[in-house]
C-alpha cells in the first residue's frame, strides 16, 4: 500500500507545531460560548462562530461579563457600526516563540492581521468579507479573502441560508491553531485559508444547532478540480442544568476526490461547570487513495480551563494524532499549559508552554520526529 497520503499529513503537524503560519486566523472563543451557555450566533456575524463580533458582544459581553475588571467601570469601546447598515471589526496576533525542536528559531512572528466588514442589506440579508493581510504562502505578505458570502435569514428556527466562500462548519473552532483537530484537520486544507466556495444552509430550533454545507472540496482553487464537491454535516445539542452547561454534538465530511476519496467525523462536546470548562473533539479520518488500499486516522483536541478570576484563566491542552491507524507508523502527542487574560475587551494576553511526546514508528521516523521536543510562545492580540 502506497505511503505518499502518510507522510504528507505529518509535515504539516511538523510545520504547524515549529513555524506558526501567518495566515492562521483565530476563529472562535468555544469556551465563552459555553461560559455563557448561548450559541455562536449570539456573539458572531457569522452564525457558526468566527470572525467579526456583533455590537452586542463587542459592546456588552466583553467589557462586563468576559474581560477584567480593572476599573470601576468598564472601558468605553468604540462602536463598531460605522453607519446604519456597515460595521467594522479586526483582529491583530503577534507573538514571539522559541523552541529546542532540532532546526527551530527564535520568532517574532504576525500571526494574524484580519479586518471585517459586514453590510446589513435589510434585516434578513447581509454581505460579509473577512479579508486577511499577510495570507500567503508561509506568510508571504499576500492579501486574500478568507471568507466573503452573502446570507439571509429566510428558513424556520431562526435558519439562514449562506452563499459564497466560508469556512464550512465542523466541530469546534478552537481560536487555538496549533491544535492538532485545527492545524493537522481531518478534512479542511493544511494551508490557511481553510474556507471554501458553495452553499450553506442551518438553523436553530430549540437547544439544537443544524448546519449543512455543499462546497467544492479543493479551497486552494477558484473551481473544482474534480466532478463531485464535498459535504460537510455538523448537529450539536445544547443544554443547562442545575448550573452545567453542556453541549454534544457530531461533524462529518465527505468528498468523492478524483486523486482519493476523503471521510472524516467525530463527536464533540463541551461542559462548563462553577469555574471549570472542557472543550473535546474526536475525529476519526479515512483516506482511500484510488491506486491503493486505504488509510485511517485519529486526531483529538482538548482542553480544560479554570477561570481565576473574571478575565483570567488558566489552561491545560491535550492533542493527539495517528497518521495511520492500521500500522505501527508512530504517533504525536501534545501536552500543554498556560493563562490567558483578557486585559481589557480590546486586549488580550496568552503565554503557554507546550510538550511534544513522539512515540516512535516508520511514519513519524520519516517525518524527522526522532526526538521529543518543547516550545513556549507568548501572544498579545488586539481585538475589535
Amino acid at each position: 500500500m502506497s505511503r505518499l497520503a502518510r507522510p504528507c499529513a505529518g509535515r504539516w503537524l511538523v510545520l504547524s507545531a515549529l513555524v506558526g503560519f501567518a495566515a492562521s486566523p483565530a476563529l472562535a472563543t468555544p469556551r465563552y460560548s459555553m461560559r455563557i451557555g448561548q450559541k455562536c450566533n449570539l456573539c458572531h456575524a457569522n452564525p457558526t462562530g468566527g470572525g467579526q463580533r456583533d455590537p452586542y458582544a463587542s459592546q456588552y459581553l466583553l467589557p462586563t461579563r468576559l474581560a477584567m475588571q480593572l476599573q470601576e467601570e468598564p472601558p468605553a469601546t468604540p462602536d463598531p457600526q460605522i453607519g446604519e447598515s456597515v460595521t467594522l471589526g479586526a483582529d491583530l496576533r503577534t507573538f514571539f516563540l522559541k523552541s529546542d525542536a532540532a532546526g527551530a528559531r527564535e520568532n517574532f512572528v504576525e500571526m494574524q492581521a484580519s479586518v471585517y466588514l459586514k453590510l446589513q442589506l435589510d434585516p434578513r440579508f447581509s454581505a460579509y468579507v473577512h479579508q486577511e493581510f499577510g495570507a500567503g504562502r508561509f506568510g508571504g505578505g499576500s492579501a486574500e479573502a478568507w471568507e466573503i458570502y452573502g446570507m439571509g435569514y429566510v428558513l424556520p428556527g431562526n435558519g439562514y441560508v449562506k452563499i459564497g466562500k466560508f469556512v464550512p462548519a465542523f466541530g469546534w473552532k478552537t481560536p487555538d491553531h496549533r491544535s492538532f483537530t485545527r492545524r493537522e484537520f481531518v478534512f479542511l486544507p493544511r494551508f490557511p485559508p481553510h474556507s471554501d466556495t458553495g452553499i450553506e444552509i442551518g438553523t436553530h430550533p430549540g437547544p439544537f444547532v443544524i448546519n449543512a454545507s455543499i462546497v467544492n472540496g479543493a479551497a486552494q482553487s477558484a473551481f473544482d478540480n474534480n466532478d463531485e464537491v464535498a459535504f460537510v454535516g455538523r448537529g450539536a445539542w445544547r443544554s443547562t442544568f442545575r448550573g452545567v452547561n453542556a453541549v454534544v454534538g457530531g461533524s462529518y465530511y465527505y468528498d468523492s476526490g478524483t486523486a482519493e476519496k476523503r471521510q472524516a467525523g467525530g463527536p464533540f462536546a463541551g461542559l462548563h461547570w462553577k469555574k471549570l470548562t472542557w472543550l473535546g473533539e474526536f475525529d476519526w479520518g479515512l483516506r482511500e487513495p484510488s491506486a491503493s488500499g486505504s488509510i485511517s486516522s485519529f486526531t483529538t483536541t482538548n482542553e480544560l480551563a479554570v477561570q481565576l478570576i473574571q478575565g483570567l484563566d488558566v489552561v491545560g491542552t491535550y492533542d493527539f494524532h495517528d497518521p495511520d491507524l492500521d500500522f505501527q507508523s508512530g504517533a504525536v502527542h501534545r501536552v500543554g499549559g498556560g493563562a490567558e487574560a483578557l486585559l481589557f475587551p480590546f486586549l488580550a494576553l496568552r503565554a503557554v508552554l507546550s510538550f511534544y511526546s513522539v512515540d516512535d514508528g516508520p511514519a513519524v521516523g520519516e517525518l524527522g520526529f526522532s526526538d521529543d521536543f518543547k516550545e513556549g510562545h507568548v501572544q498579545v492580540q488586539f481585538l475589535y
